[in-house]
């Protein structure tokens, strides 16, 4: 059996404080963790009417919603469904997503 005293351990090696990174501290949270109603407070909301397929429900309601996030410049939309709602919705999950 090997003597423990004849083992060796390298210590691990710190870099010099001129190599480190920088740490950056963030005073908010993530704004993808944020609750959704207030995520959706500090974006743009635009509503639109899009078209294609779907009938004239989807021709005359403006129910595409485009999101905006200012801070990243990140935007989300959802055009898909029939309510503007819905596609809020889908689009503020999207835009979580990007963030």
């Amino acid at each position: 059996m090997a003597d423990s005293s004849s083992r060796t351990h390298d210590a691990p090696e710190i870099p010099d404080p001129d190599q480190r990174l920088p740490i950056v501290l963030v005073r908010n949270a993530h704004p993808a963790i944020l609750h959704p109603d207030r995520l959706l407070e500090s974006c743009g909301l635009r509503t639109q009417r899009r078209s294609g397929p779907g009938g004239q429900h989807r021709n005359k309601t403006s129910s595409g919603a485009f999101l905006h996030y200012p801070p990243t410049n990140t935007t989300a939309e959802a055009t898909e469904r029939r309510s503007q709602a819905d596609n809020r919705k889908v689009a503020l999950e999207r835009l979580r997503f990007r963030l």
